[in-house]
């Protein structure tokens, strides 16, 4: 239902337009029989006027409150939108070389493991856009292979694991794990046969140098005036460790359209997945772009 008032279009969803007519309906007899009764000096009228005023004119003023709220509400969103597509004009794959054969990565710099503080702080958690809460906890999850996946109407490719991994504490930091698959002699995965699921054996290895030829590191590329806005930007970069040379990187951009809204402990982060340019799949975010890379 529209009508006009206050300048623009008051736009009302069918609820708030029945309660409009519910209250509007009485309001208006009582106000029609006060206004004449008032005129002939009735006491009866003026009791009326006084009911009204008192009972009828609260509601009505919720409805175009809410309006006001509303209306400020789609002003901020299209604000948003525009900030958003400005951004996006930056945002992109750039794969300057590819490279077949590679079956280990270094994680130069590991992602934040968030909790559910930081999916909903507006500006604590970094690169949300890169993040994936299963790469974040679970690094060893890049050694599994996974089947083509569809998502957001969006086709991603089959993932080829790696043969393993290594993960460096902090970015530039010497202390490094190595995760790979446990095997037996003549090179099966064993399986976890205490689990009704059976998943994987990973050994976790401490080692003090790199084996792997590439690595990647990520940053968060969000300016305050982006995240002010509900808006995330990430940069991830594909290196030749040797030589430090990119040859890959992605940036992108995420949104959450809802703007933070505070319902049933949202997590407006991950709620606002699929809201991206330069597209990513849930969960493997970073393993999508590096297989792209090393085919």
């Amino acid at each position: 239902m529209t009508c006009c008032g206050f300048g623009k279009v008051l736009s009302l969803d069918p609820a708030e337009t029945l309660s409009l007519i519910v209250y509007s309906i009485p309001a208006s007899i009582i106000f029609a029989v006060a206004w004449f009764a008032a005129r002939k000096s009735s006491h009866l009228g003026k009791v009326l006027l006084a009911t009204f005023v008192v009972l009828c004119l609260p509601p009505l003023y919720v409805v175009f409150d809410r309006h006001r709220s509303n209306s400020a509400q789609d002003d901020r969103q299209a604000k948003q939108v525009a900030h958003f597509n400005e951004r996006c004009k930056s945002a992109g794959e750039k794969i300057h070389q590819t490279v077949s054969g590679v079956d280990s990565i270094f994680m130069m710099k590991p992602r934040i493991d968030p909790n559910e503080t930081l999916w909903q702080s507006q500006y604590a958690l970094w690169d949300p856009y890169g993040t994936s809460a299963v790469e974040a906890s679970a690094p060893y999850i890049m050694l599994a292979s996974m089947p083509a996946l569809e998502y957001s109407g969006i086709t991603f490719p089959a993932l080829r694991g790696f043969r393993f991994i290594e993960v460096a504490a902090n970015e530039g930091s010497k202390d490094i794990t190595r995760y790979e698959y446990r095997r037996d002699v003549a090179g099966n995965v064993l399986l976890d046969q205490t689990i009704p699921v059976r998943p994987p054996l990973v050994d976790k290895t401490p080692v003090t140098q790199v084996q792997s030829k590439y690595g990647y590191r990520w940053d968060d590329i969000s300016t305050k005036e982006d995240r002010d806005q509900w808006i995330a930007g990430g940069r991830m970069q594909v290196i030749e460790l040797v030589t430090g040379r990119v040859i890959a990187e992605r940036t992108g951009y995420l949104r959450d359209p809802a703007m933070g809204w505070n319902y049933r402990n949202r997590l407006h982060w991950a709620a606002a997945e699929g809201n991206t340019c330069t597209p990513t799949s849930r969960g493997r975010k970073d393993m999508q772009f590096l297989r792209k890379v090393f085919p």
